[in-house]
């Protein structure tokens, strides 16, 4: 094969250090929505962390986070709504309640799933590319 596999945070994170100077620092907290599919896979997250510094970004501390992340509930959504309702609302309440200013997605079903039931607590939700977009001044915060 001539390429070398490389997930989305690698490339985001190697984007990012060869853009540098092109960089601001956003200066906000966000909680991230680790998807399913990323439950099992924490050596993603020094890719993460190190574009959340690179950025300027925060991550605090939450009580549904890494391999306790909470579902985004689009799995169960269809069949079981009351539940996926209350999965939802722990997990936004979490990220408010940890000082976040946004909750950051990774997985675009996640982002979707998400996006009305952030909207509803005033929570913002942002797409992982966006985030690093606003850094390099192409989208607003």
């Amino acid at each position: 094969v001539p390429f070398r596999y490389m997930h989305i945070f690698e490339y985001l994170r190697n984007y990012l250090r060869d853009n540098a100077s092109q960089l601001r620092k956003l200066g906000i907290k966000v909680a991230y929505q680790r998807p399913c599919a990323s439950r099992f896979t924490p050596e993603k997250d020094a890719f993460l962390q190190e574009i959340f510094e690179l950025i300027g970004v925060e991550r605090p501390k939450r009580n549904y986070e890494g391999e306790k992340a909470l579902c985004c509930t689009a799995p169960i959504i269809r069949v079981f709504p009351e539940l996926a309702q209350e999965v939802q609302e722990k997990n936004i309440r979490d990220a408010i309640d940890s000082g976040a200013q946004a909750l950051v997605t990774l997985c675009p079903i996640c982002d979707r799933i998400l996006r009305r039931p952030t909207e509803a607590f005033g929570l913002k939700k942002i797409y992982i590319t966006d985030l690093c977009r606003m850094a390099l001044g192409e989208l607003t915060l």
